[in-house]
């Protein structure tokens, strides 16, 4: 066992995301020609290809690339080796042409320093055009793009062990939000409350009366509201579980063996709705204020939904496991002593008898960035990772890694309030309800961008862990002000410039045989990808 966990210390990887079984999603629809609704400066995925990966899931098995990158980068092939370059780490951004991607979006990224082959992070920015199902009565809608709904969606993946689970994201997540909206197209535009139930198909099974199945009222209590956004909110978390289960089939014929975060943005409606798995992080810096608009989920953060289900189903511990965390590894010379230890239940530490069972590896262990579950992981949501073992043994870690994501929310009841630069709350910001970004008992959270007025300086800021791992949020609201404060406001190259300032910040600059932040300190030696989103850029939001 000893020379077991040394073989996994020695060999530790990062990940998330786990589902229950469900249905398996429907063959999604190819898309490649954009709706009339979407603007002309938005970029669109070509049309499907070997090597390209746009079309929708095949039956067959595809050729893919070894090595790709974000298509709206429009690199060369020449662009594509220096992008790949580990030693000069070139910063890639999309061309300065004018067919910008939407909102005037800025994004710049940059290989790692040599941690894997190739640059494991994928992002997509697209604009989507649903067109509804059916309709609220039940009855076949007919085809009228004017009743669709059009949705901006952005998306970083962070992928680990192989870039092949973020590439395949990166193309498809997307269209698995469009088809869970696709049967809320109606409702979403009806200001009335949502129906309970959709009928169904004239003729239908199921479409019998059922009314001989219903209690008596006095059984239930009043009917719970749900609101058009909470909606929103489900059809992304179903998404999310819907991609990861596409992996699970076809990650053999496609080769798709290791996992990713995802960090999501959509728009929809005046509403801006985040949705994280993994360790990715977004914030919006507003008037020089901070809020947080994800978590990172890790097994520290996660540390009482692993013990629980550790607790629960000990057999998913393989008797190599300990659900209980202990300051340090217990050795063998302290049975029968007494030693501080914390369960599933626990925030704070007791003490307990070392018992033979409390010499096996612990669950959860380490700190930081350094912790891991399952002496293997650094991340506890995500997509992918279906064939993940723990090192040196065949126990699978997916029963343990989720794949629903937190998606951002205002107006539930765990508020947070937003930061100033120097960190401290904000009295200003703090006081006002629009300000305080909250997380739903569905983990995804949504900010409604009617609820302020946004000047051209107020961001969404979305980046991978490269970039976080050195770089607080403060720095990051600084570099907002620095950047942005030297631009016009109407200038719509200075997202992208403020990108880049972000990802150079964070990866350094060459020096002593490493790369070197300013303050002397190690940059980032990952993978960085940013997304800057302008919240009162160009365009209305109504």
């Amino acid at each position: 066992m000893l020379n077991r966990v040394r073989s996994a210390v020695a060999h530790l990887v990062s990940s998330g995301g786990a589902p229950p079984p469900r249905p398996k999603s429907p063959d999604l629809p190819n898309s490649t020609s954009a709706p009339p609704a979407a603007p002309p400066q938005a970029p669109r995925s070509p049309p499907a290809r070997a090597g390209s990966g746009s079309a929708a899931p095949a039956k067959t098995v595809e050729v893919r690339a070894s090595f790709s990158r974000p298509t709206f980068l429009q690199l060369s092939p020449g662009g594509l080796r220096r992008a790949d370059d580990h030693a000069g780490r070139a910063v890639q951004s999309p061309p300065d042409t004018g067919r910008r991607l939407p909102w005037s979006t800025g994004y710049a990224e940059v290989i790692n320093a040599g941690k894997s082959r190739h640059n494991e992070d994928q992002a997509c920015c697209e604009v989507v055009y649903v067109e509804g199902r059916r309709s609220v009565s039940g009855a076949p809608r007919e085809p009228s793009r004017g009743q669709g709904l059009c949705f901006y969606y952005w998306g970083l993946f962070d992928g680990h062990a192989g870039g092949r689970a973020a590439e395949m994201a990166s193309r498809l997540l997307h269209r698995h939000v469009r088809e869970q909206l696709k049967d809320l197209v109606e409702i979403l535009q009806d200001p009335s409350p949502p129906p309970l139930c959709l009928p169904s198909t004239p003729g239908a099974p199921g479409s019998s009366d059922s009314s001989h199945l219903v209690g008596p009222q006095s059984c239930w209590s009043s009917q719970k509201e749900v609101t058009h956004e909470s909606l929103v909110v489900g059809a992304i978390e179903n998404a999310f579980q819907l991609m990861d289960e596409q992996m699970a089939r076809e990650r053999r014929g496609h080769q798709v063996e290791g996992g990713c975060c995802a960090l999501v943005v959509v728009y929809l409606l005046g509403k801006v709705y985040v949705a994280n798995a993994g360790d990715s992080r977004a914030i919006i810096v507003r008037n020089g204020e901070i809020i947080p608009m994800s978590r990172e989920f890790t097994p520290e953060t996660e540390r009482q939904r692993l013990q629980t289900l550790g607790f629960l189903k000990p057999e998913l511990l393989g008797g190599e496991f300990t659900h209980l965390e202990f300051p340090r590894r217990v050795q063998p010379k302290e049975l029968g002593q007494r030693m501080l230890y914390r369960d599933q239940n626990m925030t704070g530490w007791a003490y307990k008898k070392i018992e033979l069972e409390d010499l096996r590896f612990p669950l959860v262990c380490g700190e930081g960035k350094k912790a891991r579950m399952m002496a293997t992981i650094g991340v506890t949501r995500g997509l992918g990772d279906h064939s993940l073992r723990v090192c040196s043994s065949t126990l699978p870690i997916k029963p343990f890694l989720s794949s629903f994501p937190e998606v951002s929310h205002m107006g539930a009841s765990l508020a947070f309030p937003a930061l100033g630069v120097s960190g401290q709350l904000s009295p200003k910001v703090a006081s006002s309800p629009s300000s305080l970004c909250t997380l739903s008992p569905h983990q995804v959270r949504v900010y409604d961008l009617t609820q302020y007025e946004h000047c051209p300086d107020d961001v969404l800021v979305l980046g991978t862990d490269g970039l976080w791992d050195v770089t607080s949020d403060c720095e990051v609201a600084a570099t907002v002000d620095r950047v942005l404060s030297a631009y016009e406001p109407n200038d719509p190259s200075r997202y992208t410039a403020l990108a880049q300032a972000l990802v150079l910040g964070a990866r350094g600059t060459p020096r002593d045989r490493g790369w070197r932040l300013p303050n002397n300190k190690l940059g980032s030696g990952d993978d960085i990808s940013v997304f800057v989103i302008p919240l009162g850029g160009p365009g209305s939001y109504s």
